[in-house]
């Protein structure tokens, strides 16, 4: 991790820069349209973190099995 980053090593792995720019517009947008913009922003981020999570907790399973022969 760069020791500039303002973002920790999880919200690097799943933060991508186009979410990133989405986050950077959403106060220039009409107000009604923020809120519909904010929702699909946390989507996308929660989507993003469940995907780590998945692929990480199949990769453990896979050395658990390997261990286990």
């Amino acid at each position: 991790m760069d020791e500039n980053s303002l973002f920790t090593p999880f919200d690097e792995i799943t933060q991508t820069r186009e979410l990133q720019m989405l986050k950077t517009i959403i106060p220039y947008m009409p107000h009604d349209s923020q809120k519909q913009m904010t929702l699909m922003v946390h989507y996308i981020s929660l989507m993003n973190s469940m995907r780590m999570i998945a692929v990480s907790y199949t990769h453990l399973r896979a050395h658990e099995t390997a261990a286990n022969l």
